[in-house]
């Protein structure tokens, strides 16, 4: 990481499907954080006299390609600017365009390179000064038309703009959303001037990366697709009896869950679930219900419920359990 700059460092996955897996240690986004500002990537001491240390920063760009979305925490996902590929049916005219692509060589090409490099300095200072203008225009998305920038006429999100007719609306709280895509769309501002890309691309491509600027708020607003099925398997099993089922804390604003005893009592009533390695890792990204902590020993309310229904059942009435907010 430390050997390029201004290229991207591409992560890819592993197979998911391996048999040992889960004796593997996964992967923390979260040490990729400190890189978004150009984090160090080491410390070492320098062979003077003095305290100098040699700390190079990291100047180049993260790539995560992965079939599954990232699950990490709120700070990781507002630092990721996503785009969604899907596997499409080739007709002739875009095999045709491939292979064109494909036969490209280097002298065919090489002139673009001085060309870009020419229009740098236009460039930078095209970037620079439309940042702040897509950074305004990102905040009041939900009060302006992102396509013609006239106020809306009603405060209804699912209502098109009364102007132009765009459909493209919402509100992104997180500032560190706004700053990343307004750098996204500036950047293609800048990129125009150095290839020529006709309006209705550009158009185009603004509605895209807006689009990814609300699919952002919208992930760290959600929970991930396997924390929101827990839940609602959590529900489920609660309310088939009139005493608590899946939830062991007697405390009304904490939620305790023995999660090997949840996906027994799920199978038993026939629910999908993912399976408990797959939990323990997303489980405390929770969003809609706070993680606290993975292992609190709790005096069950499931227990005392089963004993008063049953005083000849003896089972042990502390259950070590992963602890939410209510």
């Amino acid at each position: 990481m430390g050997q390029v700059a201004g290229m991207p460092v591409v992560l890819i996955e592993g197979d998911r499907n391996e048999p040992d897996r889960l004796h593997l240690k996964s992967f923390d986004w979260d040490e990729l954080k400190d890189f978004f500002g150009g984090g160090t990537l080491r410390t070492r001491g320098m062979k003077t006299s003095g305290n100098e240390t040699y700390e190079p920063p990291f100047r180049g760009t993260i790539a995560i390609s992965q079939n599954a979305p990232v699950s990490a925490s709120e700070a990781i996902l507002t630092r990721i600017a996503k785009l969604h590929f899907v596997r499409f049916n080739p007709t002739d005219e875009s095999r045709a365009a491939a292979d064109a692509l494909n036969a490209l060589d280097g002298d065919q090409l090489s002139h673009f390179l001085l060309h870009a490099v020419k229009q740098e300095a236009a460039v930078l200072e095209r970037i620079k000064e439309r940042i702040p203008e897509h950074e305004a225009r990102l905040r009041r998305l939900h009060t302006h038309c992102v396509a013609c920038d006239q106020p809306y006429a009603t405060g209804k999100d699912q209502e098109a703009c009364s102007h132009c007719g765009n459909t493209l609306r919402g509100q992104i709280r997180v500032e560190r959303i706004i700053k990343n895509h307004a750098q996204l769309l500036a950047g293609l501002d800048g990129l125009r001037l150095a290839v020529q890309l006709s309006d209705h691309q550009v158009s185009e491509t603004q509605r895209c990366i807006v689009s990814m600027a609300l699919e952002r708020q919208a992930a760290i607003s959600a929970d991930h697709p396997a924390v929101a099925e827990f839940w609602e398997v959590f529900e489920y099993l609660e309310s088939l009896d009139d005493g608590p089922v899946a939830n062991h804390s007697k405390n009304p604003e904490l939620i305790a869950i023995h999660l090997n005893e949840f996906v027994q009592r799920a199978s038993e009533h026939r629910q999908q679930l993912a399976d408990v390695a797959t939990l323990r890792e997303v489980l405390r990204n929770s969003r809609s219900r706070k993680f606290i902590e993975p292992s609190r020993a709790v005096d069950s309310a499931v227990r005392s419920y089963q004993a008063q229904r049953n005083p000849m059942m003896a089972r042990p009435g502390t259950m070590k359990c992963w602890m939410f907010r209510a």
